[in-house]
């Protein structure tokens, strides 16, 4: 059996449909306008078992936090990409255990944690963002969830060129990708792979124009991806009023040797 332990990262799920994730201290807290729920009288518990808030007649269920709930709920300045998304991007690039990836844009550190579990205890994730205080948040993002000590924090623009060499995958989340492209490209390895988002059309012409004229990158792709919710009612089963529309494009390429 799964319990609470202290010093645990868990999700709590409320009947409202409220999320919070929570490092379960001892002596912590956690209150909403309905209740409070106590950190000691979790510790100890089943995973999945309902807990009960102190005030008013409510209960929540705890679970084991995931990935999503880490993406969802984590501290951020910048623009999260959904794990829509970012499934994808992990499946095109082919990360695996053991690999090497760069990424460029850490921002809140969302991808990060998923190119961390994606490689593997031994695989390594180095991840570069021009602005400090953006690594710092990712850097403390990250000690919430329980995956590996394989990410390097580096502060540093992929524009100016970077050491790294021999990668196998490239994650580039910048605001002009198209100044960043070539540069990211050299640090792969041959048949090597790269994902670089880009929320716009203009952003992704001018990515495939620079593209286009490079001699060492082929199968290059562009994709966007659409996912819907369903209303649960099995009476009533229909797509729910709202869902996420466009989110990003993907554009994707292989290196190879100079054709």
């Amino acid at each position: 059996m799964n319990f609470v332990e202290e010093n645990d990262v868990v999700l709590i799920k409320l009947n409202n449909g409220e999320d919070f994730v929570i490092k379960i201290v001892k002596d912590g807290f956690l209150s909403v306008p309905f209740g409070t729920v106590f950190f000691n009288d979790l510790i100890g518990k089943e995973y999945g078992e309902v807990i009960n808030f102190r005030g008013k007649n409510r209960r929540g269920y705890i679970l084991k936090n995931s990935i999503v709930d880490y993406i969802f709920n984590l501290k951020r300045k910048t623009q999260v990409v959904y794990p829509k998304d970012v499934g994808y991007s992990i499946l095109y690039l082919d990360l695996k255990p053991r690999d090497s990836v760069l990424e460029c844009g850490t921002g809140s550190g969302a991808v990060t944690a998923v190119l961390s579990r994606a490689v593997g205890k031994e695989g390594r994730v180095i991840t570069y963002d021009i602005d400090p205080e953006n690594s710092k948040i990712a850097e403390e993002n990250l000690t919430f969830i329980p995956f590996y000590n394989n990410v390097l924090f580096k502060t540093g623009n992929v524009k100016d060129g970077l050491k790294e060499r021999d990668m196998d995958a490239f994650f580039l989340d910048v605001p002009d990708p198209e100044n960043s492209v070539e540069n990211a490209i050299n640090t792969l390895k041959h048949s090597g792979k790269i994902c670089i988002i880009a929320p716009t059309f203009n952003q992704v012409q001018k990515v495939l124009e620079k593209m286009e004229k490079m001699k060492n990158t082929i199968d290059i792709q562009v994709w966007e991806t659409m996912i819907r919710n369903y209303k649960i009612n099995p009476e009533r089963l229909r797509p729910e009023d709202k869902m996420v529309g466009h989110t990003t494009f993907m554009i994707f390429g292989t290196k190879v040797v100079w054709r």
